[in-house]
């Protein structure tokens, strides 16, 4: 069986739901549900489907404390060179697991959606 890797996209720029969300602080940091982030959520899912040496959380550079405190040992934080949107971002990661495991397959989630039901998903996923 090929080893899975789960690759979260988290560097948004916090535009899109301005005033709630900033550039320090997008949406996926903020909590929605209850007192749970976007990001936390998306991290609980990509935890059923590996473990947190096969999780990675994309980021940008301006945002790497603040992920890096959140995620902690749930996942590895990986900084894209240059913040140019979700195409490269994907590129960017997928890069990094063909040098590392060229039997990787990848998973991408954004950090920023809400799922309710995450056993169907890990189901549909798997």
């Amino acid at each position: 069986m090929k080893p899975v890797y789960i690759v979260i996209l988290a560097g948004g720029s916090g535009e899109r739901l301005w005033p709630l969300s900033t550039p320090a602080c997008p949406k996926q940091l903020l909590p929605f549900i209850g007192d749970t982030t976007l990001l936390d959520l998306t991290l609980e899912r990509a935890a059923l489907l590996a473990d947190a040496a096969h999780i990675l959380v994309v980021t940008c550079n301006a945002q790497e404390a603040i992920m890096t405190s959140m995620v902690g040992n749930r996942a590895r934080v990986v900084v894209e060179p240059d913040q140019r949107n979700t195409g490269p971002a994907v590129l960017f990661a997928a890069l990094r697991l063909l040098a590392q495991d060229s039997d990787a397959v990848m998973v991408v989630m954004p950090a920023d959606h809400y799922i309710q039901d995450n056993q169907t998903f890990v189901r549909t996923i798997s």
